[in-house]
């Protein structure tokens, strides 16, 4: 528990400035700058090929972070077509999007717990014939984000911290 409740500082402390929240005189432990990236590796994104994608269809892939993170996928649908004309799935289960308005729509997994967030989701919109893809957990966004050449510190470490976060949630809980 002292790990798990260790990890959960740490996380928090990394958030707070990376989001410039009371962040003042805040640093992370070395625990978390000091572990290397490459320990993310393993947690990927893919997404289906621009070519193979349903026609005039977009998407973008975020991560709501916080107690119980959310995972969610946006997509951007042509103009002038409806959301009927297309089925939307996450890991194989229809879902309503959420519609953000202007041709917008949101898939999302709400509650991930610390010890699920390496877990790989399948977001997708299809038109029946071709589909609009992204498979990814939140450690996966995680690692996206943070080993982009342009990514800055903070958000190396907040990567960081939430992989030692669910490493610790995961000896605790499973």
């Amino acid at each position: 528990m002292k790990a798990l409740a260790s990890a959960t500082l740490d996380y928090g402390t990394a958030a707070q400035i990376k989001f410039n929240h009371n962040a003042a005189g805040l640093t992370v432990r070395n625990t978390v700058s000091n572990l290397a990236l490459s320990k993310l590796k393993n947690y990927k994104t893919s997404t289906t090929p621009k070519a193979d994608r349903v026609d005039g269809v977009s998407m973008s892939l975020n991560v709501e972070f916080g107690a119980d993170n959310t995972l969610f996928v946006t997509y951007s649908l042509p103009s002038g077509k409806p959301e009927k004309d297309y089925t939307f799935t996450i890991d194989g289960n229809t879902v309503t999007p959420v519609s953000l308005g202007s041709g917008y729509y949101k898939l999302q997994l709400t509650n991930i717990s610390p010890n699920k967030l390496g877990t790989s989701h399948i977001f997708n919109c299809t038109d029946g014939t071709k589909n609009c893809s992204v498979e990814t957990s939140v450690l996966g966004y995680a690692n996206l984000l943070a080993s982009q050449t342009s990514a800055e510190e903070s958000l190396k470490n907040l990567a960081k911290a939430m992989y030692l976060y669910s490493q610790a949630a995961i000896a605790y809980a499973g």
